[in-house]
């Protein structure tokens, strides 16, 4: 079984955060439903392949005792191109808007942090991009600093075009493919400490984790005003991408966990 998240941990998440009673109970009976299923498919496996150690480990911890490794997403950097850190004041969401993680996440940005920054940073533009925004959702970014996108046909170039990746996730599990593309194409990730999960990532070396409104825009202003900081971030970020996320190292490794199981 190749696993991409642990879906349960999503909407056990999603329950923390909602403030609805009867929402939160509905909420909880679909985590331990949707924990039982997942956990039955699991265990009919022979083995499993995880995405994130964290991700491994919550299936060990729920009685997986099959073998199993952590393979990531892999990477080729030649195919990452370092580029010149724009001197904008733009910053940037790419993301599935039809995946309720990404939703939650941005419209709390919105609702919490982007006012402020804007008053912080008059000329600074917000560009989203992300396919099958539901039309309440487009409504929402109908904003002068916001540039909605919808579905971009190449996400490299468009990461490539602005200065600061934003990432607020509170209820997601897996990994952020999209982090660790920004991180590969030299680009500045502010993320919260959930988006940053599975990442072999040091805070204020690698990413710049936020979870609170005061400290996003701490974070992002820090970033679109010191040029040595960014600089020093985006060079630990691709030396990351470089030592843990290298596609042929990777194939190695779950060539040789196959080769052990046979």
């Amino acid at each position: 079984m190749r696993a991409h998240n642990v879906e349960h941990i999503i909407w056990q998440r999603k329950a923390v955060h909602e403030k609805s009673i009867l929402k939160r109970w509905y909420l909880r009976n679909m985590t331990a439903r949707l924990k039982r299923f997942e956990m039955d498919v699991v265990n009919r496996c022979d083995c499993l392949v995880a995405i994130s150690p964290l991700d491994e480990s919550c299936f060990s911890g729920n009685g997986y005792n099959k073998p199993s490794i952590t393979i990531a997403t892999g990477f080729r950097l030649e195919e990452y191109p370092e580029t010149i850190l724009p001197a904008n004041k733009d910053i940037f969401f790419i993301g599935a808007l039809d995946w309720l993680p990404n939703q939650e996440g941005l419209a709390w940005f919105l609702d919490n942090v982007f006012e402020e920054l804007t008053a912080r940073v008059p000329d600074i533009k917000f560009h989203i991009a992300g396919r099958n925004a539901p039309g309440y959702f487009e409504r929402k970014l109908r904003n002068k600093s916001i540039v909605y996108h919808g579905e971009v046909t190449d996400a490299r170039e468009f990461m490539q075009s602005f200065r600061v990746m934003v990432a607020p996730l509170f209820t997601a599990s897996g990994i952020r493919i999209k982090i660790l593309e920004a991180m590969a194409l030299c680009r500045p990730v502010v993320t919260t400490s959930v988006g940053a999960e599975g990442i072999p990532a040091e805070n204020n070396r690698h990413l710049l984790l936020a979870d609170t409104p005061e400290m996003f825009n701490f974070q992002i202003i820090s970033l679109l005003n010191d040029d040595v900081k960014a600089a020093h971030l985006v060079s630990g970020a691709r030396q990351i991408i470089n030592q843990n996320f290298d596609t042929f190292g990777l194939s190695d490794r779950l060539s040789q966990f196959f080769k052990e199981q046979v």
